[in-house]
């Protein structure tokens, strides 16, 4: 059990982790964050007249804040008060009429949360040019086998050896046997009793269980 949760909460600390990273990439402000300020906020913040005195459509705008103050504290979504007016639990509610929805809300949390990485240029409503296939993963991220398409393909002859029981033994033997590798011998009974207590107790095997 201490072990199954161990696993457990590393997965989950790895998850947490790529996600944070990707909030903080340039990338996911491109995706997320710019077209969702340009459309849902620029119409009242943004251009020559402002409300509030507030630029959501520049750089400089979203540093600056308006008559109320900065609306962004990096890292600080709780005390930012673009995070808070979003949510439309206050007094004060943006977008009035149309609220954000529930993942453009958490898009805006996990970007601020992130540390609210702004781009180098100062306008936000100049386009940036289109990319070749683009994609939110990167070309090694879509080399992985997972987005490959599935495709037949006939187990290789597994003569020549006792260890093959079915097809995807098969493949196993024939890689091992292009590195000049050769299976390791089967486990006895009481071997695999002791790795399955192990990995899910944490513990050796009882007297009575041996």
């Amino acid at each position: 059990m201490k072990v199954f949760l161990f696993r457990a909460i590393t997965v989950l600390a790895l998850c947490w982790t790529t996600k944070d990273s990707w909030a903080a990439s340039g990338d996911f402000f491109e995706r997320k964050i710019r077209p969702l300020l340009l459309e849902r906020c620029g119409k009242c913040h943004g251009g020559e007249k402002t409300k509030a005195g507030l630029t959501l459509t520049t750089v400089e705008g979203l540093r600056k804040g308006g008559e109320s103050g900065p609306v962004i504290i990096s890292g600080n979504p709780t005390g930012s008060l673009l995070i808070r007016v979003v949510r439309h639990t206050g007094k004060l509610k943006m977008p009035p009429k149309k609220p954000l929805s529930d993942a453009e809300v958490v898009d805006l949390v996990n970007w601020v949360k992130s540390g609210a990485n702004l781009p180098a240029s100062q306008s936000l409503s100049k386009k940036r040019s289109p990319k070749k296939n683009d994609s939110e993963f990167t070309k090694n991220e879509l080399d992985h086998w997972a987005f490959q398409p599935i495709f037949g393909q006939r187990p290789p002859d597994g003569k020549g050896s006792l260890w093959p029981h079915n097809a995807l033994d098969s493949f196993v033997l024939d890689r091992q046997r292009n590195r000049g590798l050769l299976p390791s011998s089967e486990a006895n009974r009481r071997t695999l009793l002791r790795r399955a207590t192990f990995d899910l107790e944490g513990l050796p095997p009882s007297r009575d269980a041996l």
